[in-house]
């Protein structure tokens, strides 16, 4: 919906304010579901229900004619061609970004780094700080150097995070890591839609999003494997170099279409 209602030069822009909603909502969950976790469950199921009519409510100030973006004739399909070359380079930012939510805990742990809920707070600040400013870099610099240096941040972060053996260095990957992520999701997701036909944006959508999904799922897949059989360093040296490689197949399937 955010794709239809605004104009197509405004899109990376908009998606980025999207992200940065989405990032604050992240942020602030845990927190928030701890607090109201200390009043026992039954307040927090109540709590929940009050956000979700919140939801409801403010979802209706949304401006969307639903009518101008169904085509009943169309044939069903499973997935929008134009949104493949996004789709392909999205999946390795998710098998990365897998590895920070199912293992920098337990890595944590296992190297006896304390505070470790910092880790995610500062991640957040990055991400947020980087798509806030992600539309306007893009206009500037263009959504090719963005891209790369978002990718070139994420790998180092996770090199930083290989040899990370302390509070401090951890946060420092945290926030190079999110930086870097912030400028790599909006300029893909935006790539994702803009090539379709405006009727075929949710198809493009959901393509987009269920690469991400299956490069989460392999993600966890495979890290749980090398982290059990050779050890965390091996881990994130492997998601550094698999920034790299999200590198190459951006140019390879993305670059050429962008202006």
């Amino acid at each position: 919906m955010v794709c239809d209602v605004v104009p197509e030069s405004m899109l990376n822009k908009a998606i980025a304010c999207y992200g940065v909603t989405n990032v604050l909502s992240q942020a602030l969950a845990p927190a928030a579901a701890l607090w109201l976790y200390r009043y026992g469950f039954w307040f927090m199921a109540v709590a929940l229900a009050a956000i979700t009519l919140v939801v409801i409510i403010t979802g209706r100030f949304i401006k969307y004619n639903e009518k101008d973006y169904v085509n009943p004739g169309q044939k069903f399909r499973i997935y929008e061609k134009s949104a493949l070359p996004a789709a392909y380079t999205i999946i390795f930012f998710a098998m990365g970004t897998a590895s920070v939510y199912s293992f920098v805990p337990l890595m944590a742990q296992e190297r006896d780094i304390s505070h470790i809920g910092l880790f995610f707070t500062v991640s957040a600040v990055g991400l947020l700080i980087s798509r806030v400013f992600n539309a306007s870099f893009c206009k500037k610099a263009g959504e090719k150097k963005v891209f790369y240096t978002g990718a070139v941040m994420f790998s180092v972060g996770f090199a930083i995070l290989a040899f990370s053996y302390s509070t401090l260095m951890m946060l420092a990957a945290a926030a190079v890591y999110g930086v870097g992520a912030g400028f790599v999701h909006p300029v893909a997701n935006t790539r994702a839609v803009k090539n379709c036909d405006p009727a075929d944006r949710g198809l493009a959508t959901g393509t987009f999003m269920m690469s991400q999904d299956l490069g989460m799922t392999i993600g966890a897949v495979v890290w749980g494997l090398i982290s059990e059989n050779i050890g965390f360093t091996a881990v994130y040296i492997t998601v550094a170099a698999l920034g790299v490689t999200m590198m190459y197949v951006f140019h390879k399937f993305l670059c050429g279409l962008l202006e």
